[in-house]
């Protein structure tokens, strides 16, 4: 950059002595950089204030110096000394960069999922953080204060300025971390549906069943009911728990789906119409919509920001807003075709039941392919948890055993 605002030339050196010069240049501390040498012929750079130093260094080597390039600063205004309006504008451009370049023009969310731009967009608005003020008048820790006082789910904030951009970067509680209150309803646990019991972990209340007793739907598998005994091993009362457990048992569950041989698909035409228009300091101008007269379409939106720099965004950019006519048609199913769609929906039921912490053993269901719809039926074979609550009805009978609840004689 120096080298570039005072100027340089480049210079042929012939004669006689030209390593004489050369030393005679280091010796008068005259700069030399670039040097190249073919056939006794030299060539550098040097200075243009110390060209005119040489003349005599040159006399005495006999030696002769020709300008081969002229380059710099200085030969560029000399060039287009007449040309005032150029210079000018230049000196504008470069006035306008550096006054854009003191404002936020753009303002970026990342990481929102429950609350839209717009949202926090009209938030900052109503805080008076907008579009085009001056960087050094945004608090990025009172931003990051602001999004968090207002949005309670809202659990980390990270506001700063690159260029002319501020990035705010939000991470939301997917749920309230927060430790529900033990429920102490007096329950027993009950089957869900029908099974054969393949284990049993009783963590309170009294079992009633053991590993390999069928079951019932709604039968008591472990009882809210525990006896109290006294040191004689008698029962002295009963108290009401609310039972807990793990039961596991085999089950078959009956498998039914049904679905139509004609599907209705959405696809687009190729016929689509697009509008163009200005976006300046987060408003939209110029919007210009023809009347798309499509009984259906789909709109998508595309805008392109004005940058200089990777982070110095201007306060202008371009959009552009796409319209595709859609349409709909019937389209029948074969019976491959069937076949895969009854092989997937089973495969997504299996996915759920394994989600619920059922292990599929076996699986019996089959499809018909009928000329309107697809019926799929069957049983599947699995082990799962079926413990149901069941709360206790708390009675006066039950607080005491039968021997004790007789007359005294």
């Amino acid at each position: 950059m120096k080298t570039y605002l005072k100027g340089y030339l480049r210079v042929r050196l012939t004669g006689y002595g030209p390593e004489r010069f050369l030393n005679m240049c280091q010796h008068h501390q005259i700069a030399v950089w670039g040097l190249t040498c073919d056939g006794g012929v030299y060539e550098f750079n040097m200075y243009q204030e110390d060209f005119h130093r040489c003349r005599l260094l040159a006399h005495k080597t006999k030696t002769r110096l020709h300008i081969m390039k002229k380059a710099g600063l200085p030969f560029l205004l000399f060039r287009y000394r007449r040309r005032k309006a150029f210079f000018l504008g230049i000196l504008l451009s470069a006035l306008m960069l550096w006054q854009l370049s003191v404002h936020i023009w753009d303002i970026r969310f990342t990481g929102n999922y429950s609350y839209t731009d717009d949202m926090l967009m009209e938030l900052l608005n109503e805080n008076e953080i907008v579009h085009g003020m001056k960087k050094n008048q945004v608090s990025c820790a009172q931003i990051e204060q602001l999004i968090r006082d207002s949005y309670t789910d809202i659990t980390w904030v990270s506001a700063q300025v690159s260029g002319t951009r501020l990035l705010i970067q939000i991470k939301e509680n997917s749920g309230i971390l927060t430790v529900p209150e033990e429920d102490q309803t007096p329950c027993d646990l009950v089957a869900s549906k029908n099974g054969i019991i393949t284990e049993i972990v009783t963590r309170r209340g009294v079992p009633q069943v053991k590993i390999g007793d069928v079951v019932q739907e709604g039968q008591v598998l472990v009882s809210g009911t525990v006896p109290v005994m006294n040191d004689s091993q008698e029962v002295v009362r009963y108290e009401q728990v609310r039972a807990d457990a793990d039961v596991v048992a085999r089950t078959a569950t009956d498998y039914a789906d049904e679905f139509p041989t004609v599907e209705q698909i959405t696809c687009e035409t190729g016929r689509k119409q697009t509008s163009w228009y200005v976006q300046y300091m987060g408003k939209k101008l110029g919007i210009s919509f023809g009347k798309a007269d499509y009984a259906m379409s789909d709109r998508r939106d595309q805008e392109y920001r004005l940058k200089l720099l990777n982070d110095w965004y201007l306060p202008v950019g371009v959009g552009v807003i796409t319209v595709n006519e859609l349409e709909v048609y019937e389209k029948k199913l074969s019976e491959q075709e069937a076949y895969e769609k009854f092989q997937k929906n089973l495969n997504d039921y299996f996915e759920k039941c394994e989600e619920k912490g059922v292990q599929i053993l076996e699986n019996h269901a089959t499809m018909t392919y009928n000329a309107d719809v697809c019926v799929a039926s069957g049983k599947i074979v699995a082990l799962e948890p079926i413990t149901l609550r069941q709360e206790i009805t708390v009675t006066e009978e039950m607080e005491q055993p039968d021997e004790l609840n007789g007359d005294d004689h």
